[in-house]
């Protein structure tokens, strides 16, 4: 894993055609064990969603099994104005990451669309 402060992109989304597409651009400060960012959704069939917000929360390093190298834990909360604003959060997510932060599994919710299924993270 990467020491102290890098930028990813994590794309989350299902195989289905015209399906809801959550891109992250993220910022993780590891000293802190921090992240933050933009997350967007937005999907391209009836009805079109667009969703837009800042992102922060924080992540831990688990090893959920003895012989895996580990994973990480995300935790992410969001609203259109950022974490000190007063506007209440309009997205969470939860997210099971690779220790190279490429590829896992994610569950979010928003104002505009809940997604609870299990969607690939990919990494671009």
């Amino acid at each position: 894993m990467t020491i102290g402060l890098f930028h990813t992109r994590l794309i989350v989304a299902n195989p289905v055609i015209g399906g809801p597409v959550l891109t992250l651009d993220l910022l993780v400060d590891t000293p802190k064990k921090r992240v933050s960012g933009v997350a967007r959704v937005t999907q391209s069939t009836s009805p079109p969603v667009q969703f837009h917000a800042d992102v922060w929360g924080d992540y831990s390093q688990v090893k959920l099994d003895p012989s895996s190298e580990g994973h990480i834990i995300l935790s992410l909360a969001a609203n259109p104005s950022g974490p000190t604003s007063q506007i209440a959060e309009t997205f969470h997510l939860q997210g099971i990451l690779g220790l190279d932060w490429a590829s896992g599994f994610a569950s979010y919710k928003s104002v505009s669309y809940t997604h609870l299924t299990l969607p690939t993270i990919y990494s671009v």
